[in-house]
């Protein structure tokens, strides 16, 4: 009960965040910061000051790492959309290759955005880690794909339940799968400071 709570108060905070719709992504970043606070065991800071300070201080940074995500992913769904309708059969394979890769993409998205939260990582690094951790645990890769889709439907079937947790269910997943493969690769105590330097608060 106290995590459904959590997911509620957090999630409203980044609907209303997100209203101006230019800090819809910005505030989910936020978001990620402050569930993984909660499961590191941190309580004492005020949420909504906190979460406005990583709003602000995400804002960037969160455009700089996920919009090239974004329009990768999408350009890659719509050339499927396209191909797939074509009567050539090579083009239709070519398709849902390209929905292979769009798939992939979006479950090292789903590493990468946590990661980006957590440590201060050039690109490239993060890429690596995420893709290392999506093969490290697929089934929970797979999350990356269901979870969403599974939240849109609540939505669609239960708008009102949907709402309080249409972008929290995804994120608190999206922390929990990075950090227990982060554990896996690291250890339970990992000394990560060789791989990574844990972002300034």
């Amino acid at each position: 009960m106290e995590w459904m709570y959590r997911l509620v108060y957090v999630n409203v905070l980044w609907l209303l965040f997100s209203l101006p719709v230019i800090t819809a992504i910005p505030s989910f970043y936020a978001m990620l910061s402050i569930i993984d606070k909660w499961k590191n065991d941190e309580k004492d800071f005020a949420v909504f000051s906190q979460f406005t300070s990583e709003c602000k201080r995400y804002f960037w940074k969160s455009y700089q790492n996920s919009l090239l995500y974004i329009i990768i992913i999408g350009v890659l769904i719509i050339d499927f959309s396209i191909l797939r309708n074509s009567a050539n059969e090579s083009l239709i394979v070519i398709s849902y290759a390209l929905l292979t890769l769009a798939a992939l993409l979006i479950m090292v998205t789903f590493y990468a955005v946590p990661i980006s939260v957590k440590f201060s990582l050039k690109h490239y690094k993060v890429m690596m880690l995420s893709l290392a951790l999506m093969i490290k645990q697929p089934v929970r890769s797979l999350t990356a794909i269901v979870i969403p889709i599974f939240s849109i439907a609540l939505l669609l079937v239960q708008t009102g339940f949907g709402i309080l947790f249409l972008g929290s269910f995804t994120a608190y997943f999206m922390v929990t799968a990075t950090n227990k493969g982060l554990k896996k690769i690291y250890g339970n105590h990992p000394s990560m400071t060789s791989t990574v330097k844990p972002q300034s608060s």
